[in-house]
């Protein structure tokens, strides 16, 4: 498989000329293995549900 063309993508990037776009996935890059987040405690980002489950209190 051929690597992207980061070199192009940069350049458009600092042109203006590109959004970049995170996946659903993003979010979970740096979270901890089996990690359940806490809003006032996590030093990671949420995924998926999370930060839906959490609205529940102030419902």
């Amino acid at each position: 498989m051929a690597e992207p063309p980061y070199g192009i993508i940069w350049n458009h990037l600092k042109k203006g000329e590109s959004i970049p776009f995170l996946g659903a996935g993003a979010s979970i890059s740096s979270r901890p293995a089996n990690a359940e987040w806490d809003e006032r405690r996590s030093t990671f980002l949420p995924k998926d549900i999370s930060p839906i489950t959490s609205l529940d209190m102030y419902i």
